[in-house]
């Protein structure tokens, strides 16, 4: 895909696949403008949200967060996810934004 022909399109907020495409999330923000990202984490089976521990889950959402910056981003899976995703996985996903 070509992200940057979206860079002028009249959104609030953009996502894609930051890991397909190889876009992170900051360097989606300075793509679109410094509006809102959404996404961060590979949606695809057997990822860290579907394998992870608590512990991996709750760092890689810092991690994001502190490679995007804590303003204008929404953590969450590229796209969607698997259905066989425990929802206590989204949970800590949750719980570890809340603390940024």
């Amino acid at each position: 895909n070509r992200l940057e022909y979206f860079g002028a399109y009249p959104a609030q907020a953009f996502s894609w696949a930051v890991h397909v495409e190889n876009v992170s999330l900051r360097q989606g923000r300075i793509l679109f403008g410094g509006r809102a990202v959404i996404g961060g984490f590979p949606n695809v089976d057997g990822s860290i949200l579907q394998t992870g521990t608590e512990k991996q889950i709750k760092d890689y959402a810092a991690e994001l967060i502190a490679e995007a910056g804590p303003i204008g981003v929404m953590i969450g899976a590229d796209c969607t996810i698997p259905a066989t995703t425990e929802i206590k996985r989204l949970k800590w996903v949750r719980e570890a934004c809340r603390l940024k």
